[in-house]
């Protein structure tokens, strides 16, 4: 163990033998170990002395050359001491050179310096003197040298470079400046005087000393040429211009309060008198004329250029705008009276033109515009008439009569007597029965005296024929469009003729009628407008009268070549496309009108219209009436429109009806039909006292028509209706039915219809030939009046005498039998009573 722990020291191993690992150690074997290590560590020093021996040779080498080593470190020491001592040493001197080089710099400088101060002090002392003798200059009075002077000095101030003396000159160099320029204004002021004195505005330009009232030692030009030396002419100039101005500028507009009255030139002096009282442009005209000679002739040539153009820009534009532009009339007449003043205008304009005045094209121009500015007058003048005719209302209303003549052919005598009885008795009665036969008479009849009320298809509802006939299919797309009743109206028809030879043929007496004859038949009735269209038409009329005074004789008014008939034919045109435009909104401002609307500016249009159409003079306006009467037309339907949709929303409210017997909605319905009611009957009242009694008709009949369709729709959307109900129903349509009153005979309505018997052979008088029964006229104007009626008796009706008002009274012609079978079906409970009643009207059984 002892040699392996050895070796393994002696090679730096770990011992891997297994006895060695295996064996043990305890302190018995310790000892011998350790001398075993002794004796191995001994054995390795002798080893290593044995070989030191052999190498001492080597080592005493390296020991001499190191010693040689040190010996060649210490002399590099020494050298180096040496260089760094050198170099000290030219440090030094290189020192010592650089401070006498900076202090023979510092020498030269000072002696720059010095001979800069003495040059700047040298030139300040010139300076400052030429200063002196400036400021000497202007005490005494030489104000031309020292305006010569005074400008070169800046040059020379600006040359000094101490920026402290630079600015102290500079400094004085302004005070005498401005102490200058003050004293050259002065000087022009004692030339140039501008200012109001006496009640009169003065010019005075002098070129002599001593004149204007102060004591001078320049004449004008030499304070100019002064101005100029000192670069303030342009400025004076601004000053005699703002002077100038200051005077004339006030009393230069028409409007002012003095303005002025007279010019009046002595010696040098003009004078300008100011007066509150009115002149005329042609002694505003002489007066610029006065003025711009005036400055242009004693203007100095140095001013005159800019200032007669400023005063020619401050004058002429403000005497076109002011004066000449309204100098020109709007009548017709007045023209002649404007020749003077535009050959006046001519004159003055050359005189600029020749003085090189740019202002001398606007007064050519003026000149040659005067036609077209005439015509723009009488343009603004058209329209601001239909302005002032809203300012000039008073919101007085009169009645005027329209008349209106149609030529008819009828039958003779018993043609007549069947025309009444037929058309009035036996049409509304027997007719209800013959439904059928009816819809199947001939359209081709002459149409009666309501056509002649322009009731045709673009201007109405109802039409007069034969017979009172039902149409709920055909709805006139033209008439809708004009009145604005909606597509789910019924129109209905009916005329006053005779009947035609087939309804002849079939009259039980067979007797042959008479052939026919011609009549006149002429309709008037009242209607209400505003004295607004007479001030349009009074215009229109002006204008008219003007366009065929100037066709007649064109030169009398105008010496150019322009044509103003064009212009003036448009006028009318103007007026009404201005009255379109704004109409609509000054009738229905509270504030100006308060007691018009709507429904008087209708009429109103209608009255142009119809007075526009009867002056044979205004044949060129045809198309401009018609879009009047449509303008209209549209005015209507949108109020009728509006009041529709009203009535429809109060009617809303009753919400189908249903529950109609059952609180609340009980009093809802009743409240939403009275309302409805009362709301149509104030609207009648208030339209009767503005429309034609047959518009009011048509227009009430109309909403009253979409009322009962309301209601019928939604009594034939019930599915089951109680006896209740249908009494509660019954009812409420009485309401509405009641408003039948609404609507009276034709005599009731102020009609007045002449018939002229053109046959001399027939002797009856024209008052036995209008008098005939005068049934109400309800079914004329509201198509739905039957349908409304039958579907009320319907409501209270048993099953039997609902099949007897199908079979005889005329039910199928205003409801189908699908209708019907619905409503029996809600009214009734399943029996064979029903079933019976329902085969009768769907089959005829």
């Amino acid at each position: 163990m002892a040699a392996a722990i050895a070796t393994a020291i002696q090679d730096g191993t770990f011992p891997e033998e297994e006895s060695t690992l295996s064996s043990e150690l305890n302190s018995k074997s310790i000892p011998p170990l350790l001398e075993s290590v002794q004796y191995t560590k001994d054995e390795l020093s002798s080893i290593v002395k044995d070989i030191s021996k052999e190498g001492a040779g080597d080592v005493n080498g390296w020991i001499a050359q190191a010693k040689q080593v040190q010996q060649d470190i210490a002399r590099c020491k020494e050298d180096a001491r040496n260089i760094v001592q050198e170099h000290e040493r030219i440090q030094a001197l290189r020192n010592t050179r650089n401070e006498t080089r900076n202090k023979v710099g510092l020498l030269e400088d000072e002696i720059s310096f010095n001979e800069a101060l003495q040059t700047q002090i040298r030139l300040i002392s010139q300076v400052s003197s030429a200063l002196n003798q400036v400021d000497s200059d202007i005490r005494q009075q030489r104000l031309v040298p020292a305006s010569q002077a005074l400008p070169a000095l800046s040059a020379s101030i600006n040359a000094i470079p101490s920026d402290q003396s630079r600015s102290l000159l500079t400094s004085i160099h302004t005070d005498l400046s401005e102490n200058l320029r003050s004293q050259l204004k002065n000087e022009l002021d004692r030339h140039c005087y501008i200012g109001v004195a006496n009640e009169a505005v003065q010019l005075s330009i002098s070129e002599v000393p001593g004149r204007n009232g102060a004591e001078s030692s320049m004449s004008l030009e030499e304070t100019l040429d002064a101005l100029e030396h000192l670069g303030a002419l342009q400025d004076m100039q601004h000053h005699i211009s703002k002077m100038i101005e200051a005077s004339l500028l006030p009393h230069l507009h028409r409007l002012s309060k003095r303005k002025f009255a007279t010019a009046e030139e002595a010696g040098s002096v003009l004078r300008l008198t100011l007066s509150e009282e009115r002149i005329q442009p042609l002694e505003m005209l002489a007066i610029s004329k006065t003025l711009l000679r005036y400055i242009h002739e004693r203007t100095p040539r140095k001013l005159h250029d800019p200032l007669v153009q400023d005063t020619a820009a401050l004058v002429v534009p403000r005497l076109i705008e002011s004066w000449l532009d309204t100098a020109i009339p709007t009548d017709l007449e007045q023209l002649k009276e404007l020749d003077e003043l535009q050959d006046q205008v001519k004159d003055f304009a050359l005189w600029l033109r020749n003085q090189g005045i740019k202002e001398a094209t606007d007064l050519d121009t003026w000149v040659n515009e005067v036609p077209n500015a005439w015509l723009a007058r009488r343009r603004t003048a058209s329209l601001d008439a239909v302005r002032n005719a809203y300012k000039l209302a008073t919101g007085t209303t009169r009645q005027v009569e329209r008349v209106e003549r149609q030529t008819v052919m009828i039958e003779q005598e018993t043609a007549k007597q069947d025309t009444t009885e037929d058309a009035w008795s036996d049409n509304w009665e027997d007719d209800e029965n013959n439904a059928t036969d009816a819809k199947n008479q001939p359209e081709d009849a002459a149409e009666d005296s309501a056509d002649a009320w322009g009731f045709d298809a673009d201007d109405q509802t109802e039409e007069a024929q034969t017979t009172v006939e039902k149409s709920k299919k055909e709805t006139n797309d033209d008439e809708a469009e004009a009145w604005g009743w909606g597509d789910e109206e019924e129109t209905t028809t009916t005329s006053l003729t005779a009947p035609t030879k087939q309804d002849q043929a079939s009259k039980p007496n067979g007797i042959q009628q008479p052939s026919p004859k011609e009549e006149h038949i002429v309709l008037t009735e009242n209607y209400t407008i505003t004295d607004i269209p007479d001030h349009i038409l009074e215009q229109i009329g002006r204008d008219t009268l003007d366009l065929q005074t100037i066709t007649a004789s064109p030169t009398t008014y105008f010496k150019t070549s322009t044509n103003p008939t064009p212009a003036l034919q448009s006028l009318p045109t103007l007026i009404l496309a201005m009255f379109r435009a704004t109409a609509p909104t000054a009738y229905t401002d509270s504030t100006t009108l308060p007691t018009l609307s709507t429904l008087h500016l209708y009429n109103d249009a209608l009255y142009l219209s119809q007075k526009l159409s009867e002056n044979p003079d205004l044949k060129s306006l045809h198309s401009d009436i018609n879009t009047l009467t449509k303008f209209a037309r549209q005015l209507y339907s949108s109020e009728l429109a509006t009041q529709r949709q009203i009535l429809l929303d109060l009617l809303d409210n009753a919400q189908g009806f249903i529950g109609c017997t059952r609180q609340p909605s009980a009093s809802v319905c009743e409240t939403a039909v009275s309302s409805t009611v009362d709301y149509l009957r104030s609207l009648h009242n208030t339209c009767s006292k503005i429309l034609s009694p047959s518009h009011l008709c048509q227009s009430i009949g109309s909403l009253l028509n979409s009322i009962m369709n309301k209601m019928i729709k939604e009594i034939e959307d019930m599915e089951d209706i109680s006896e209740a109900e249908s009494q509660k129903l019954v009812a409420l349509m009485n309401q509405v039915g009641g408003l039948e009153d609404l609507f009276a005979s034709p005599a009731a309505h102020n009609t007045n219809t002449t018939t002229t018997n053109t046959d001399p052979t027939n002797t009856e008088t024209d008052a036995e030939q209008t008098q005939a029964p005068t049934p109400t006229t309800t079914p004329l104007y509201v198509p739905s009046f039957f349908r409304f009626r039958y579907l009320e008796q319907i409501l209270e009706s048993s099953l039997v005498e609902i099949k007897y008002l199908w079979q005889e009274q005329g039910l199928s012609a205003e409801f189908s039998a699908d209708e019907v079978v619905d409503l029996i079906e809600a009214l009734f409970a399943e029996s064979s009573h029903r079933r019976n009643a329902i085969q009768v009207i769907r089959f005829g059984g």
